[in-house]
C-alpha cells in the first residue's frame, strides 16, 4: 500500500488517540477496494471511486472514527436504497450514511467495515 502522499503527510502529523486504528483502517480500505483514489478533503482522508467522492474519514472527535459514506458532493434525489446487515451504518440522509467506530469496534469489525464500504460503492453508482 502506498496511498496518496498528502494523506500520508496528514496522518504522519495526526495527533489522535486512535491513530493506530486509523492507519489500519486506511490500509484495509486501500487493500480491499483497489479502485479507490485517495486524497485529502476537509483536512481528512477522502476516497473517490469513478471520479466521485464516496468516503471521507471524519477525525475531529478524539474518541471515535467516523466514516462518512456519500454519493458525491452534491445531494442526490434519485431513488437509493442500501441494506446494511451489520448494524454499523446509520443513514443520516437519503444519500448519506455514517459509520462510527470506537477503538474496539475498529479493531474487531474492520473486515465488515471494508465490506460495507465496497457494497456502498457498488450500490451508489
Amino acid at each position: 500500500m502506498t496511498g496518496d502522499a498528502d494523506v500520508r503527510a496528514l496522518l504522519d502529523e495526526l495527533d489522535h488517540p486512535l491513530t493506530p486504528q486509523i492507519l489500519r483502517l486506511r490500509a484495509a480500505l486501500l487493500a480491499g477496494a483497489p479502485e479507490l483514489v485517495e486524497g485529502v478533503k476537509w483536512n481528512s482522508p477522502n476516497y473517490r471511486a469513478g471520479g466521485t467522492d464516496r468516503v471521507t474519514l471524519h477525525l475531529r472527535r478524539r474518541d471515535r472514527i467516523q466514516l462518512i459514506l456519500h454519493r458525491g458532493v452534491k445531494v442526490r434525489t434519485d431513488p437509493f436504497a442500501f441494506a446494511d446487515d451489520t448494524g454499523l451504518l446509520e443513514m443520516v440522509a437519503p444519500d448519506r450514511g455514517v459509520i462510527v467506530l470506537d477503538a474496539e469496534t475498529a479493531a474487531t469489525r474492520e473486515a465488515e467495515v471494508v465490506d460495507l464500504v465496497r457494497r456502498w460503492f457498488d450500490a451508489s453508482g
